[in-house]
């Protein structure tokens, strides 16, 4: 089923303005606590939301009519086991529940300080090549021969460095590099042709 997130159209609109792409809030449902990430680079764009206390993480796409698939899958159980609710066939937990109220708590307004670093991002992307790796450490130029840019890799520039570096990774065969030691890691820079 489609949900769509009127508030997040007008989020939107408000990031095009301050010319921002990606912005951070908190959204509190029960007792949990996710840290949700908007992507609004390009169409689909994505959600990403994280409880870390749970090790719960759910992301979203958004068509360009800002409408969301509120089936969960997998992340279904997840989540009832996060929220501790016990099974009741006559009154099961629904998540448009979940989404109704995620809806009214996207702020319509942006703000550049909510900018989530390279990192923060990271940190929600469980659905990346290695997800742990969330430190940024460079490029890796690959010669078409003896190595190449894997599409996971790619789908993980894509979320984390955003759409010009996928495309330059993408035409130029390049790799971004990435590492669990925040010791190892290094300021954010773009590919190099």
């Amino acid at each position: 089923m489609a949900m769509r997130l009127n508030r997040l159209e007008s989020l939107h609109q408000d990031m095009n303005a301050q010319g921002i792409i990606k912005n951070r809030f908190v959204f509190n449902f029960r007792n949990l606590e996710f840290s949700v990430v908007y992507i609004a680079e390009n169409f689909p764009h994505i959600l990403l939301f994280g409880c870390i206390a749970h090790q719960l993480f759910l992301v979203l796409e958004v068509n360009d009519r800002y409408e969301i698939a509120t089936y969960l899958g997998d992340n279904y159980r997840a989540l009832v086991d996060a929220l501790n609710l016990e099974y009741d066939p006559n009154n099961p937990f629904r998540p448009n529940v979940f989404f109704d109220e995620f809806s009214l708590a996207i702020p319509m307004t942006a703000n550049a300080n909510n900018t989530p670093t390279m990192t923060e991002v990271a940190v929600l992307s469980r659905d990346v090549e290695e997800a742990d790796k969330i430190h940024f450490c460079g490029w890796r130029p690959h010669d078409g021969v003896n190595s190449n840019a894997r599409s996971g890799n790619l789908h993980k520039t894509l979320r984390l460095c955003g759409a010009a570096a996928h495309k330059v990774c993408r035409e130029y065969n390049i790799s971004s590099r990435w590492t669990d030691d925040a010791s190892k890691a290094v300021p954010y820079y773009p590919p190099n042709t």
